[in-house]
């Protein structure tokens, strides 16, 4: 018997189906496919070491086993029948899609009742949403649900609310703090973590820090939590695979466990997801995931899937069992590549657990548009040519070939930091202008040298001199990055001989898929960091074209401006400073500002925004650079341009793209925009220029955009065990 073969009266493999096959045909195939792939893993597993119906029961999610021994040919039996029912599974479960998707349609929301201190109170759609969450979570007793709402609609606050109503309702079980986890735990975004306390705080929650607290993603896994899990080596169809586990009984976690920009958990083997994975074993753990874009694949809602206990047959799906699902969204494409239409019926899936009330109507708009200006200074404009002829030579190097050093992104990128550079002066006079007409400028930007050159030219411009202003009238966010002083830096030679090491190393292991570490050189970590911050520092002043000596001059100043670190307490200062209008200018990185802060204009006595942008290229920067300034709470429209230098290949065949796509801003998070990779394809098939046209240039209307990833640091581990 060969399960692996195609069963009697069923269709071809789907390398031999004809282009006319039917889309059921192609699903049916798909499922037997992934069905076979499972079933050959199992008995590939069952040789190595025999197991029993248990589990079988679990990989498969299984009803019901029988009270039989699990022999090898019986499993072949089990396992043929298993795989010839799989088209009849899938199409069950896309029957159940579609009733569910028609059932989301007539859903309606009731709004829960929660008195807030000081006057405050929610707005209609989180009124409706926590009541949701509580209905789905506490009377239906669904493990998990998603609120994807957009960007300023108050995700933090219904999260707020729904631990309010918890605490006042069930005290003992929501305000009992044990000394270990709170029983209720928010995990955002670093650089959101102290406004969200200060949201707890405001709408009168208790114990906060205690009962309820705000921790990052990398909190999880820091040193004071570190000792809570425990690492352990499990087999996975005969592959030894690195878990992580909680190390103390289920009394000790969290009750519930909110996730905003629950994107951070898409990444299967990243730290972060790996750690909070070790709270799947207690399925008493209620989950809230909050984000406007949680997924851009099927594949990235693996982790919401499984914390929602979502049943796939009779049993909650599996690891194991998540490919066939994800197969059957996507009607038998990849679930590992961009699909909106998948995603909808995911979001049909999971059923009432995706809970977006009705929008409620905003006062406000974003009007944005695209500005084209030339580059005059003429290091500037060099700088930028010569970029763009490494970017172009980088495309002919690789040819069409795969490009596994990303060769061609790097030199892309390089481009695009020459191309922001070039943007500082534009930036500098119409951010002055907009300061003369009364407004705020917000300057959005992706680099951080970007950053200090706006900071630096600002300062000594005319009009701050003239008018008194200084840097503390700006508001920064970014981060910053540790200065890098020529004493920190290794001798010459020694760098040579360290560079000289690092390349033989890389000669003699071919096969390794890293770089080398300070053991594989024989050096010490110390001179491996020196070398990396050599490697930094030099980059950076043969980029600018810059002498030794007036580099560090410039360092020097940058010193005296204070220019280099910012620690989370000095970010959220500036954050408030810029809301309360104590500063009058905010310029914010793309990393460090675009998800979950605020920048808008909400109060009367502070001024309107003018939101000036560094050229975005992919659908999570139209998020982070249009973003910040239309919130629940702004008051007046606000004006966002995006920069683009002219006579650039960049405004040849980006800018038209760019600005046509600025006409349905609302709907670009789940678009997969990749201007760059766009760009390539336009290089290599020497497309001809294109020609912004007058409606292109004028600015197009949207109530805001929504949120998506922003990346954080996080050490990428390997799943598997050397």
């Amino acid at each position: 018997m060969n399960i692996f073969a195609t069963p009697a009266g069923t269709k071809a493999p789907p390398s031999t189906i004809q282009p006319t096959a039917s889309k059921e045909e192609r699903m049916q195939q798909t499922a037997l496919t992934t069905a076979r792939a499972q079933a050959k893993k199992l008995c590939d597993l069952y040789k190595r070491e025999p197991f029993g119906w248990d589990l079988l029961q679990k990989e498969l999610s299984l009803q019901t086993i029988p009270a039989s021994k699990l022999d090898y040919p019986t499993l072949l039996g089990f396992l043929q029948s298993w795989v010839n029912a799989a088209p009849s599974r899938q199409q069950k479960e896309a029957l159940r899609l579609a009733e569910e998707l028609a059932l989301r349609e007539k859903r309606t929301y009731t709004a829960v009742d929660i008195k807030l201190p000081n006057g405050l109170d929610f707005k209609p759609q989180q009124k409706k949403a926590i009541g949701a969450l509580l209905d789905v979570l506490y009377n239906k007793n669904l493990s998990g649900s998603l609120v994807p709402l957009g960007t300023g609609k108050g995700k933090s606050w219904i999260a707020a609310g729904l631990a309010l109503w918890l605490q006042k309702h069930d005290p003992a079980k929501f305000c009992n703090f044990l000394g270990l986890f709170p029983p209720i735990l928010i995990i955002t975004k670093k650089s959101v973590v102290l406004d969200f306390r200060e949201t707890l705080k405001k709408l009168g929650l208790e114990s906060v820090g205690l009962a309820v607290d705000v921790w990052s993603y990398n909190e999880v896994f820091s040193a004071k939590n570190r000792n809570f899990f425990k690492e352990e080596v499990v087999n996975i169809f005969g592959q030894d695979t690195k878990v992580i586990r909680f190390n103390l009984p289920a009394i000790a976690a969290p009750k519930l466990i909110i996730l905003d920009e629950c994107q951070e958990i898409k990444k299967e083997k990243s730290k972060r997801t790996k750690y909070l994975d070790a709270f799947l074993q207690f399925p008493e753990i209620n989950w809230v995931f909050t984000s406007a874009t949680p997924a851009v694949t099927v594949w990235d809602t693996m982790f919401m899937t499984l914390a929602m206990r979502l049943q796939y047959g009779a049993r909650p799906l599996t690891r194991e069992t998540f490919p066939e699902f994800a197969r059957t969204l996507t009607l038998g494409a990849d679930p590992r590549q961009a699909n909106a239409a998948a995603l909808e019926r995911w979001g049909a899936a999971i059923g009432d657990r995706f809970v977006k009330p009705p929008g409620d109507p905003q006062k406000v708009k974003a009007l944005n548009k695209v500005k084209l200006f030339e580059i005059t200074d003429p290091v500037n404009k060099a700088m930028l040519k010569n970029a763009m002829k490494n970017y172009l030579e980088a495309l002919e190097r690789t040819g069409r070939s795969i490009d596994p050093q990303g060769q061609v992104m790097v030199a892309f990128m390089v481009m695009a930091r020459a191309a922001e550079l070039a943007t500082v002066d534009t930036w500098v006079a119409d951010a002055i202008e907009a300061h003369k007409k009364g407004y705020a400028p917000v300057i959005a930007i992706r680099f951080t040298e970007t950053l200090k050159e706006l900071v630096m030219k600002l300062c000594e411009s005319e009009y701050f001199k003239a008018n008194k202003l200084t840097k503390e009238k700006i508001s920064l966010i970014w981060g910053g990055n540790r200065e890098i002083k020529p004493e920190d830096l290794l001798p010459e030679t020694k760098a040579a001989e360290i560079a000289a090491k690092m390349g033989m190393w890389i000669l003699d292991n071919p096969d390794e898929a890293r770089k080398p570490k300070a053991e594989d050189i024989g050096i010490t970590k110390e001179e491996f960091r020196a070398f990396h911050k050599g490697i930094k520092y030099t980059s950076e002043r043969i980029f600018r074209e810059m002498t030794k000596d007036a580099f560090a001059a410039r360092n020097e100043k940058l010193r005296e401006m204070k220019l280099h670190n910012q620690n989370q307490k000095e970010r959220h200062e500036n954050v408030q400073d810029f809301l309360n209008g104590a500063t009058e200018f905010c310029i914010y990185t793309l990393s460090s500002g675009g998800t979950g802060i605020s920048l808008d204009h909400r109060y009367q006595y502070t001024r309107p925004r003018s939101v000036m942008s560094t050229l975005t290229y992919f659908s999570e920067e139209f998020a982070q650079a249009l973003g910040r300034c239309v919130r629940l709470t702004t008051l007046t429209d606000t004006v966002q341009m995006i920069y683009v230098p002219e006579g650039t290949l960049l405004s040849d065949h980006m800018a038209p793209k760019l600005a046509r796509k600025l006409r349905s801003i609302d709907a670009i998070g789940s678009s997969n925009i990749d201007f760059a990779g766009e760009l390539e394809i336009a290089i290599r098939k020497k497309q001809e220029a294109q020609k912004l046209t007058v409606e292109d240039l004028q600015a197009h209307e949207s109530s805001g955009v929504i949120e998506v990833e922003e990346e954080e640091d996080d050490d990428e581990e390997e799943s598997q065990v050397a």
